[in-house]
């Protein structure tokens, strides 16, 4: 079996495939709390190799996942590990351009165009925050592919079906919005096509596709 990152419960029979950006966040946390024998795990967990995960995820389970749209999502990605930084912000620079000066790697954290220039060519579109989620969920086949644009209604489907329905309202996520600029403001053609041929697969196979801002009034 490919590695992924999963979370699973033997209790509620379910192994959730975890795809970066998606609201990974708050279901993890509120999974954490709420389920006994809930196990995080990442492809470099040793607990990974064992047999019964293993089985487990090739079993009869209830196997689901988020996905986003790739445009959103990369925004998104950008804005969390580049421009607002974390503990692997420089890691994730030195990937993206390890030649760039001191100048280009302050610009790609200003700059959202020149960052998508960059990263086709680069090793940081095979991490889990910037690769395609197609990649990232191959080899698997789920019951429940969520929608992130969707997240309450997707998200109580699954909780239905792990028989936490009744717990839907302890996800903070659900009740959370975010108010800065659509995604659509930070791309110009060159990067919203960039980005279209980075993720075609992804395009393809959830029906994505670049939307513009909704106009008000």
């Amino acid at each position: 079996m490919r590695k992924h990152n999963v979370s699973v419960s033997v209790e509620r029979n379910f192994a959730w495939f975890r795809v970066a950006k998606t609201g990974t966040r708050s279901l993890n946390r509120f999974l954490e709390e709420t389920v006994s024998d809930y196990c995080y795990l990442r492809p470099f967990d040793e607990t990974m190799q064992e047999a019964w995960v293993q089985d487990f995820v090739e079993s009869n389970c209830f196997k689901f996942s988020f996905v986003r749209n790739p445009w959103d999502r990369l925004v998104s990605g950008w804005r969390n590990k580049i421009q607002y930084g974390s503990a692997r912000t420089e890691k994730f620079l030195q990937v993206l351009d390890p030649r760039a000066s001191e100048t280009e790697l302050a610009l790609y954290r200003t700059d959202f165009i020149a960052f998508v220039h960059a990263l086709p060519d680069s090793k940081l579109a095979s991490d889990n925050h910037f690769q395609s989620q197609s990649a990232i969920l191959q080899g698997v086949k789920l019951d429940f592919t969520a929608r992130f644009e969707r997240y309450n209604g997707d998200l109580g489907v699954v909780l239905d079906r792990i028989g936490l329905s009744d717990r839907a309202e302890s996800i903070p996520h659900m009740n959370k919005s975010w108010s800065g600029m659509h995604y659509s403001q930070y791309y110009d053609s060159e990067t919203r096509d960039l980005v279209s041929e980075l993720f075609r697969e992804d395009i393809i196979r959830w029906g994505y596709a670049f939307v513009e801002e909704p106009k008000v009034g």
